[in-house]
């Protein structure tokens, strides 16, 4: 977990989550500071006097009229057009590669920075354009020079901000951005939230529940997206009590279900306040309507998955996608490798487990990357190479007997579904030839290279 968010209470951490990857806030923030903007640089009046007279705009009323008109006119324009082609890129990033990215889109700054742009600019120009009044208007002629300059600037911007949208959309619906910017949030998400330090034994496992436990039930319905272990850690050690939860993060959870149980420690008596402490046992946990990356590194391994399974589809059968995506899986999985898995045991001062949370172990992510892959791309023997070379890469760096069999089951699951799909003796063959290199690695030893994965 980043610090920052260790410092929020956990609803507003994920309140924090939901605003990053909404697309109105931060147009609807550039709107509001547009309209007090103009409204105080239309006030503004400049001495004729003045050396800095020659700098602003220097027209009459009909002219700043027409200006103010003209710009807005083309940027709530632009505008249209810039929504439009947002909506035809969310729609292509849906169906080509996976629902699930979406999400980087919404949270992409870059198009929330043009979109404010439009809008604080159109914003701008209404809130000017009321101020100026001709000569025949009570009180004479007025003509905000500064406002009416201040806009240029804006339009220049605007004008600046719509060619870096067209590249930067273009850019943002390549596969291969896609699937780099996956990559990075999900190796972003395991730097936050898994230990730096390699694995030097097995994986933790969680307490047994003992019979005397009592069961907490789920308030509200969601995704279980992240657990905010500290304050629930100072209450189960006020109360002696051990919190187990049954559901982790990433897992949809529906109300009235058993999230967790709660136990006094052996010898400490019989637990009474079982109301309160399922209270506290809810409010550690924020639930929401999708999963994210706060705490769910398996989300940024199953975007991937996705790319890659909808790439070998009949509607786009594009193999060269598939294995380009189990290059970025590679990465990924190498980087959980060199980290402890498993359960999340949550101690206080004195080192007693008081919150236990399951987590996916290796082997479960090892399964995530690669069982649905293997599946549906057993007929291409170049996927299920490349598919190998990911083990061979992976099998290289796993420092626990536990994740050495984890691999080696991999393997044997690629092969067997190869074997029962692809027609052609040569094709299983070649799928052979890099198993076996894939097992040399987890055993040890680096395998010649003979065979290419371009």
């Amino acid at each position: 977990m980043t610090a920052e968010g260790a410092r929020l209470p956990l609803r507003l951490d994920a309140a924090r989550e939901r605003l990053r990857r909404s697309l109105w806030v931060l147009p609807t923030g550039a709107v509001l500071a547009a309209v007090v903007a103009g409204g105080l640089l239309s006030r503004v009046e400049v001495d004729p006097a003045s050396p800095w007279v020659t700098v602003f705009f220097g027209g009459g009323a009909e002219g700043a009229r027409g200006i103010l008109q003209s710009v807005a006119t083309a940027v709530v324009t632009v505008t249209s057009v810039s929504f439009t082609l947002t909506v035809v890129a969310l729609q292509l990033a849906a169906t080509q590669y996976s629902p699930r990215v979406l999400r980087n889109f919404l949270r992409d700054r870059g198009n929330q920075v043009v979109l404010s742009t439009f809008l604080a600019t159109f914003a701008f120009a209404l809130v000017a354009l009321t101020s100026v009044r001709s000569s025949e208007s009570p009180g004479g002629e007025f003509v905000p020079h500064v406002a009416v300059t201040f806009q240029l600037v804006l339009a220049f911007a605007s004008i600046a901000a719509l060619v870096y949208f067209i590249h930067h959309l273009t850019q943002s619906i390549r596969v291969e951005q896609v699937m780099r910017e996956v990559t990075q949030e999900a190796l972003a998400c395991i730097g936050r939230n898994c230990d730096g330090q390699p694995a030097s034994g097995e994986e933790a496992a969680l307490p047994d529940v003992p019979d005397r436990a009592v069961q907490i039930l789920a308030t509200s319905s969601g995704y279980l997206q992240a657990l905010r272990s500290a304050p629930l850690v100072r209450e189960a050690s006020e109360r002696d009590v051990v919190f187990r939860y049954r559901r982790t993060v990433g897992e949809h959870v529906t109300e009235g279900t058993v999230i967790a149980w709660v136990w006094r420690r052996e010898g400490g008596g019989e637990l009474r306040e079982t109301e309160e402490l399922r209270r506290a046992g809810n409010g550690a946990v924020a639930f929401g309507a999708e999963r994210t990356l706060q705490q769910d590194p398996a989300l940024g391994i199953r975007q991937l998955v996705d790319i890659a399974v909808k790439a070998m589809s009949t509607g786009l059968n594009d193999p060269t996608t598939a294995v380009d995506t189990l290059g970025h899986l590679s990465e990924v999985l190498r980087a959980l490798a060199a980290r402890p898995l498993g359960a999340e045991l949550h101690r206080d001062a004195a080192g007693l487990v008081r919150v236990a949370l399951p987590r996916p172990s290796f082997a479960d992510y090892l399964g995530i990357a690669c069982a649905q892959v293997a599946h549906y791309s057993g007929g291409d023997a170049a996927v299920m190479r490349r598919l190998l070379r990911l083990l061979e890469d992976v099998g290289g760096v796993v420092g626990t007997q536990e994740r050495r069999t984890a691999v080696l089951a991999e393997i044997d699951r690629a092969v067997a579904e190869a074997g029962h799909q692809l027609a052609l003796e040569s094709a299983r063959e070649s799928v052979r030839r890099a198993a076996e290199a894939a097992r040399e690695a987890v055993a040890g030893r680096v395998p010649p290279r003979t065979t290419f994965t371009l």
